[in-house]
């Protein structure tokens, strides 16, 4: 009897652990599928992922870094945000040297210190854009430089040394660039004529 319980209870071992592995072979299958339905679903996505990090990378060349600020300043400009079209533009201020977009950063950087009352540096800026070969923002940009020099004028009592600069920036902006447009000639004949009223005045 002892040796028949024995037999029997190996039977039912062996045919415990026969269960055991048929159902781990189905448990198995059905993890390795699972897995295999999760990376499928995984890739799309990762591949978005990707594609969207590509398409809003940080730009890495110093060109790059130049296009990409002068669009940002150019927005801010348009919405009258000078103050921080400045924060923008002075860090690729010297990248921008030597690139098709030196004189445009020069120029738009003056506009923006002109736009928040630091006429000393945009006087600066808009003389480095004259001093640019064939600059499209050539004239525009003498005329700035006097008209800057026009609002760092003191009261006729005091030195006249930046009235007299605007005086001379003027007369170098109508040498070189003879007054055409009616409408803008008499507005800038006019500033010529308040600039040599100060004149005369600081000089009686």
């Amino acid at each position: 009897p002892t040796s028949l319980s024995t037999i029997s209870f190996s039977l039912r071992i062996m045919m415990l652990c026969c269960f055991l592995f048929k159902n781990l072979s189905i448990l198995a299958m059905t993890f390795s599928r699972f897995i295999a339905s999760v990376c499928l679903i995984a890739l799309p996505v990762s591949t978005l992922s990707l594609s969207g990090c590509s398409s809003s990378r940080q730009p890495t060349t110093a060109s790059e870094q130049v296009s990409d600020g002068y669009a940002r300043a150019e927005a801010l400009i348009q919405k009258g945000d000078y103050r921080s079209a400045v924060l923008v533009l002075e860090p690729i201020l010297f990248t921008s040297r030597a690139t098709a977009l030196e004189d445009d950063v020069l120029f738009r950087l003056g506009q923006a210190y002109y736009h928040t009352e630091q006429y000393l540096l945009a006087a600066d800026m808009f003389t480095k854009v004259q001093q640019l070969p064939a600059s499209p923002y050539a004239a525009t940009a003498q005329f700035m430089v006097a008209s800057s020099y026009e609002k760092m004028s003191p009261p006729f009592e005091l030195d006249q040394a930046y009235t007299q600069k605007a005086i001379e920036e003027f007369a170098l902006y109508r040498e070189l660039y003879p007054l055409t447009d009616s409408v803008r000639s008499a507005e800038q004949a006019a500033f010529w004529k308040e600039m040599l009223k100060v004149d005369a005045a600081n000089e009686t």
